[in-house]
């Protein structure tokens, strides 16, 4: 009996090894510029899953790497290399053997632009961020690109951005609903950008959780969702602009929670707690201040 067991034991370790070895993908690949000259740079593998995993391996002068990664969910790699716009691929879930990448990074410059309202003033302190334009790109869950603020006056500044690549500039201002610029190209020493208007504000929520004896709910989750259908073509994929349409706040010691610069339209509140919770649909206009109640059941 006892040989039996071991016998068992010893197979059960040798089919889990072939199931692990069935998992993994050897990555091999470089770093260059377009006259095909070595990048020393970094490389990034990001493993989805329950739990994203990200991984940095550095890559020297001669631009080679080889890495080994877990491919039982899929594997986005990103590469980077000072004055050059980063790159990205994809390696779908199950992948096996050898995977070659090649990434080749073109030159870059830095832009200037300025964030300005419906009467063409500077908006201060907003949040803006580069997306290049990626449409055949899955979607991911995290971003590289460096999130810039706006001056006093709206003005701002991007580094690296690459010569003759797409790309987007999406904006998120305190207040309003956020957008993104028109597709973008910019060729050697074109480095000014047109204005980015933001005209339409958001509405404001106010939430107020009650538990089941009628009471303030304190420290309960409230989690507020925007009609996708708000978005623009040219906004999907934005990690940034989402932000406005997925927010979650925390109630007070009062039940209270507030959601500001809510894009207009249909949204959907969620309040989640040990004592319950509460679903509600509804609509928020340009500009209104919204107030509405959950009670907890």
């Amino acid at each position: 009996m006892q040989f039996k067991t071991i016998w068992n034991l010893l197979a059960v370790t040798l089919f889990m090894s072939v199931i692990v070895a069935g998992q993994s993908v050897e990555i091999v690949g470089s770093l260059q510029d377009t006259n095909r000259d070595p990048l020393s740079g970094a490389v990034d593998i990001i493993t989805d899953g329950p739990d994203l995993r990200i991984d940095t391996l550095v890559v020297g002068n001669d631009g080679q790497f080889s890495v080994t990664a877990d491919s039982r969910t899929g594997i986005l790699i990103h590469a980077s290399a000072e004055n050059h716009p980063p790159d990205e691929r994809y390696i779908q879930p199950g992948s096996t053997g050898i995977t070659r990448l090649d990434f080749v990074l073109p030159m870059a410059q830095d832009l200037t632009g300025r964030v300005v309202d419906s009467q063409g003033q500077g908006i201060a302190f907003a949040t803006v961020q580069v997306r290049y334009y990626e449409p055949d790109r899955p979607w991911r869950r995290t971003a590289f690109h460096e999130l810039h603020s706006t001056d006093v006056d709206g003005y701002f500044i991007l580094n690296d951005i690459g010569i003759g690549v797409p790309f987007f500039v999406d904006v998120y201002a305190s207040g309003y609903r956020p957008v993104a610029s028109p597709r973008t190209v910019r060729m050697a020493e074109d480095t000014q950008l047109e204005d980015i208007a933001i005209t339409e504000e958001g509405g404001t929520v106010l939430v107020r959780v009650l538990d089941p004896s009628g009471s303030p709910a304190t420290d309960v989750r409230v989690v507020l969702l925007a009609d996708p259908a708000g978005y623009r073509p040219e906004e999907r994929g934005s990690l940034l602009l989402s932000q406005a349409f997925h927010q979650q706040a925390t109630t007070s010691q009062f039940g209270n929670a507030r959601f500001a610069g809510v894009p207009a339209g249909r949204i959907r509140l969620h309040a989640i707690s040990v004592q319950g919770e509460a679903w509600l649909e509804t609509h928020v206009s340009e500009r209104q201040r919204l107030e509405v109640a959950l009670d907890l059941l």
